[in-house]
Order: C-alpha cells, then structure tokens, then sequence
C-alpha cells in the first residue's frame, strides 16, 4: 500500500479507536472507507488494521477512526506506521473493469444455494450449469436471531453477496441484482442473522471449492486430450499447467532415481566455507587442514593481491568476491579480479553476469591469456524460490549459487529439497553473517574523518580508520568502504544458522557459508571449527551459540548474536492471509 504517515497517539475513551497520524510528506490522507494496515515492523505478526469509518485532519496530523472492535488499540504503538492497503474509489473502479472484461471473454455461469436454520451454520453451494460440478462451504459461526429487521438475511441481501464473485471467472445466473440463488433450504422467517465478514468469507471458500473441482475435472479431461468446459484463457493455463505438472513428475523420478545411486554426482556432505574481508582474517582460516576453499572480499583492493597469494600458497581454492554494484565508468574493474587469476569470482550483479557470458563464460580466453575463472552466484542475485534457481543456473555460466538472505531456515531447506539432491548439491546458504543492512553512495569517512569532498581530496581516513554508527539501543554497527567510495553498513548483531545447519544440510546444501566482518584470527578459527562440528555432530549448536554470544568485535564490543530472518515463520498458507478489498 501507499504509506501514510507514522502513530503519534491512540485514543480509545469514545469507545471506538482513534488513531493520530503524522502524515509524511507529499502522502495522501485516506478517506473514509479506505483501508489502513498499522504495521510494528515484527515480519512474522499480524497486523493491526481495517476500514476507515471517519477522518479528520488538523495540519498534519490525521485522526483516523476505525468501527468498534476493528482495531485492538493494545496492539498499537507510537511510532507504528501506517499504510493505505484500498482505496474506496480505485477498489469501485478496478472492480467495474474486471467485470467488463470477464463479460468480454466470458465465463461459467453457476446457480447458488443457501441452507441454514438458527443455530446450524450457514451452507452456500455453487453449481456449474455446464459441467453440473459442485462446491459448497460452511460458515465458521452460526446463524443467530436478528435483532432488526435491517440486520436479517434477506434473498436481496443473498444475491447480492453471493453474486459478488470478485475477480473469479465465475458468474451467478441472472446476474447479481436477481435469480440465480436458490433459498428453499433456508429458514428465512427466522430472521436470520450473520455478520457480513462472515458472509463474504463463506461466499469466498464456496467459490473457491468450486474453482479447486472444476479445475481438478477439467485438467484430467485436457489431459485426456479431451475438450475443456474452462474459458478460453483459463483452459490455455490449464493446458501450460498440465505440462508442468508431467515435467515435475518426472523431475521427482529423477530425483528419487539420483537419491538412490550410491554414486550420485552430487555433494554427500555439507562443506564449510569462509569469506574473509580482512588478510589475517584469510591466514588463520588457511591453517584449518580441512578447509578447502577461501573467499576474499575486500572492499578497498589495497592488499588483495597478497591474500590471494596467501591462500594460493597453503593450498586452498581462492575465490575472489566482486563489487556489489559496478557503475559506468567503472567496466574496467571486472578485468582488474580476472587478472588476479582465482580459481572463482563470487558474481554479486546480473549485469556483471551477464558481461561474462557475452565474453564467452568460464573458461573462455581473453586478452594477455587471461581466462574468465568460474563462476559463483551470490545472494544478491536473489535467487528466493525453485524457479529463480533454475533461470540462474540454467545458462551453465554460474556453478554454485547462493540463495538470498530473504529466505527463513525453513524456506532454504524448502527450495532445496523442491530442486533435489543433485541441484541443492550447487546451492549455498550463508549461516553466519553481519547482514549487510546498508549499501550507499554517501561516504561516512568522508564525511566526518576529513576536511574533503571526495577521493581526490579527503586523504582516504577509510584506510587509517575503524568506524561505526550507534544507533538508538546503543548498538554499533561497523562501516566499511570500497574503492568506488560507496559505504556498506554491517549489523551490529550476527545473524546466525547454528541451531538450523543440521537440517540444512539434511535438506541437501553442498555448501553453508561462514561470512566474517571484523572478527579476530582467533574467533575466525572458533567459528568455522565451531559450524564444522555442528554439522559432523561433534559440537552442540547451544554450545556454539553461547560461545558466538561472548565473542568481541574489532570495537572490543560483545554484541551478540540472533537468528534474523532464518527465524521466520516460512510459506504461510494461502487461506490464512487476508483477503485483499478486491477480493471483498
């Protein structure tokens, strides 16, 4: 939605709740009708929110009234913001063109049927004239005795819920102004009642049963190769969907055939890995025996050379991580990580990517000799689900591919457990990382450390000195700089995998990533033998997290330890959310 403005204050002595908004600059004050959401910023809660029944503005703060018990005011806070999700008139507008257009391409038309008697749940059926195909569904409460004649169910009141079908290729016979809804069943004199939530939520289920049978009836007769009842459009879908669903059926084979060879091609066992920002950083992990590769990124390039060398010497494969973003005028630097010759370059953007490719990817010789190394994909690609994967990895250019850092524990293990054994083989997961929380092009050291306005002239403090930004708890989150001069801001808190590698690495990752910041050679080595452990059954990942809690940042600073997003409550189920206006 479009955002509002932030809480300022909650009142609740009229019996409704108010809810005072500062409005943000240039943002539109929602008008009576209008939906808000009222979020805390906790990803994982529901939010607070609902239909506006009045508005008036004073400068700019807007008081917002919400109907009696639309909005539990102990669940708002100052400083919640707030966020216009429906827009009356766009909602009348949207709703009046997706009409017309499913008049234009036409439909199925259904009869509907109400039962229900005081104290029995309210039943609503729909039925395909065509294909004679039934849904039905129950409400959740049950029918009570109206207290008004305003509030009773009527065969009015019916055909126009029940015929308000929203964005569904469904129609209700006659229309929704008469016909088409069969109330025999139902005990109409009783005055019935039920809340109109209640009502739509019934309509949509039932609408909804009908949808899941007719598309299950009318997807075996595609399959068949026999004529399909659906809309033209729908049946188009219908078809690219029955193609789908053979080729994962045979990707599940497959995956169950590759399960079962002893042999198999792909990772047994999750590897650790380690990418280092510092050269002390990348000698202490050198000396682990088991340690098989090292990833560098050094934002300023002073010193990469000889961590390259470094690594090289002990025997270890280097992969060297390029820029988060590459600007114009700045093409020049992929070349600059290709001439240090390493066995990987970590691939942070698709356009740099997509550059390698059209050089001829890995393995192709450019000038001087040089060789384009091969290729690993970063979380930044934002490879997030099974189909971003497979797009990435599809082209052959990119042989390892970390998933994004949106994803929680249980998400990662979901992609990959979906691609199988063979495909999560290729697959990273970072399980330990100070999140990157802020890239910019502002920078800080030169800012605040000089006397200058830009590389030329500001001495570069970034290589002389250590900063961070305190922020309103007290925790320092460290800044580095890179050699374009942009600044990346780390969290102050680790972001941790510890109590989820076990069935990360059930779920089949070849790799789990130990991304370090500012740590010390000594708290280098701990973690990596520590997450190496863990994953052999050696270590308690609660050991390792009480030790990752006391361990001391470059500032001398023990800021412990969180699992983030990895915490996150994963995929919720779609009839769980809530439904949006154009729905209702």
């Amino acid at each position: 939605g479009a955002m509002v403005g932030e809480v300022v204050a909650v009142d609740t002595r009229s019996g409704s709740t108010r809810v005072d908004v500062r409005v943000a600059h240039e943002a539109r004050v929602p008008r009576p009708g209008d939906g808000v959401v009222l979020a805390s910023g906790v990803a994982t809660s529901d939010e607070e929110g609902g239909a506006l029944y009045g508005v008036d503005v004073e400068g700019d703060i807007a008081r917002l009234t919400f109907g009696r018990g639309g909005v539990d005011p102990r669940r708002v806070r100052k400083g919640d913001l707030v966020w216009c999700t429906s827009d009356v008139a766009l909602t009348k507008q949207l709703q009046t063109m997706a009409k017309e257009g499913r008049e234009s391409v036409g439909g199925r038309t259904v009869a509907a049927r109400a039962a229900g008697e005081v104290g029995a749940p309210l039943r609503v059926e729909y039925t395909c004239r065509a294909t004679g195909v039934t849904g039905a569904a129950e409400s959740a409460s049950l029918l009570q005795e109206a207290t008004s004649d305003g509030g009773a169910l009527s065969e009015a009141k019916l055909r126009k819920t029940l015929g308000a079908l929203g964005a569904t290729t469904l129609r209700l016979e006659g229309g929704d102004g008469g016909g088409g809804v069969e109330t025999g069943a139902l005990r109409l004199g009783q005055r019935l009642f039920l809340p109109a939530k209640e009502l739509k939520a019934v309509r949509r289920e039932a609408a909804d049963a009908l949808l899941g049978a007719l598309r299950e009836a009318e997807s075996k007769a595609i399959a068949r190769g026999e004529a399909a009842a659906a809309p033209p459009g729908e049946a188009d879908a219908m078809r690219a969907e029955a193609v789908v669903a053979g080729q994962d059926a045979a990707r599940r084979a497959a995956n169950a055939e590759a399960s079962a060879r002893p042999s198999a091609s792909y990772a047994t066992e999750t590897a650790v890995t380690v990418l280092c920002r510092t050269r002390e950083q990348a000698q202490a992990a050198c000396t682990l025996p088991w340690l098989d590769e090292v990833a560098l990124d050094f934002l300023e390039v002073f010193g990469l050379k000889e961590a390259v060398e470094d690594v090289r010497a002990a025997g270890k494969r280097v992969v060297v991580a390029t820029p988060r973003i590459i600007k114009p005028a700045e093409e020049h630097l992929w070349s600059f990580y290709v001439k240090l010759e390493p066995d990987a370059l970590l691939v942070r953007g698709t356009g740099l990517l997509q550059h390698f490719v059209e050089l001829g990817g890995p393995g192709a010789r450019l000038e001087k000799g040089v060789v384009v190394p091969r290729l690993h994909g970063d979380f930044s690609l934002n490879a997030a689900n099974a189909v971003s994967v497979g797009q990435l990895l599809a082209g052959g250019a990119l042989d390892r591919l970390c998933l994004t850092h949106d994803l929680s524990a249980a998400q990662l293990a979901g992609v990959a457990e979906y691609v199988g054994p063979e495909g999560a083989g290729v697959l990273e997961a970072v399980a330990h990382m100070h999140l990157p929380v802020f890239h910019t092009e502002h920078c800080v050291f030169c800012r605040f450390l000089s006397d200058g306005e830009n590389r030329s002239d500001c001495g570069q403090p970034c290589e002389q000195h250590s900063l961070r930004l305190r922020d309103e708890h007290g925790a320092q989150h460290l800044v580095l700089a890179d050699q374009g001069c942009r600044n990346t801001i780390f969290a102050a808190s680790a972001q941790s995998a510890a109590r989820d590698a076990r069935d990360l690495q059930a779920a089949g990752f070849g790799r789990l990533r130990v991304e370090l910041v500012d740590e010390s050679p000594e708290d280098t080595l701990k973690l990596l033998s520590g997450y190496r452990g863990v994953l052999r059954g050696e270590v308690d990942p609660e050991e390792l997290w009480v030790e990752m809690s006391t361990m001391r940042d470059g500032s001398g600073l023990a800021q412990g330890v969180t699992r983030g997003s990895l915490g996150g409550a994963g995929d919720r189920e779609r009839a769980s959310l809530k439904p949006t206006a154009y729905q209702m």
